[in-house]
């Protein structure tokens, strides 16, 4: 089964962001100027980069930039009560090993950033990486994230949109800043969309 996480939308420049009290300042920069090459075309499906200028207190482990290009920090998930009734019907070891993998995957991508894109992923491709025993991609079967599946009433879309927010629960919860994006396409000239939220590590905060 296949499975995917909901939504999109994006900006190649965030403008007149604005931003709460004791974050960090924010200005935005635009990877326009990238210069021809085989690994152009991949590195703009990021066609929004943002940087922070240190200038608060508070280290936050996830901000979100909507489709207005409006930055904000995200404490919590939204519809906490709606999450839980699916998340508290898994079993303890079941929710424990899809957190474990979650943040496998997370510390692998701050281990071994890409060259041209840095730690940065889409819960689409994670969620649609393929099966290690049967090689399908979207298979969850035999994976931590069956249980998802299982608990959604075995409906793709309903376990894509509860995989994504599993994603944003784990990252909220981490020590590094981790920055979330829709973008609408994901690949400009393909005009290609994901599903998912892009996610990538501020390495500067």
């Amino acid at each position: 089964m296949a499975a995917w996480d909901g939504m999109i939308p994006s900006k190649n420049v965030v403008r007149g962001a604005r931003f709460l009290p004791g974050s960090h300042r924010m200005r935005a920069i635009s990877i326009a100027s990238f210069k021809r090459s085989s690994a152009r075309e991949t590195a703009r499906t990021w066609d929004l980069l943002i940087s922070y200028v240190p200038g608060g207190t508070t280290k936050m482990a996830l901000r979100e930039i909507d489709e207005k290009g409006t930055a904000y920090e995200v404490l919590a998930l939204s519809y906490r009560d709606d999450f839980d009734r699916v998340w508290l019907s898994m079993t303890v070891a079941q929710r424990n090993a899809i957190e474990a993998e979650i943040h496998r995957r997370l510390d692998d991508l701050i281990a071994f950033p890409s060259a041209n894109w840095g730690s940065i992923t889409n819960t689409s491709i994670e969620g649609g990486k393929a099966n290690p025993v049967t090689g399908e991609g979207g298979d969850w079967t035999g994976t931590a994230f069956e249980p998802i599946f299982e608990a959604c009433g075995s409906s793709e879309q309903r376990a894509g949109m509860f995989y994504g927010n599993v994603w944003k629960m784990v990252i909220i919860g981490r020590p590094e800043l981790w920055v979330g994006i829709r973008a609408d396409p994901t690949f400009p000239r393909r005009g290609i969309t994901l599903q998912g939220k892009t996610y990538f590590l501020d390495r500067d905060s």
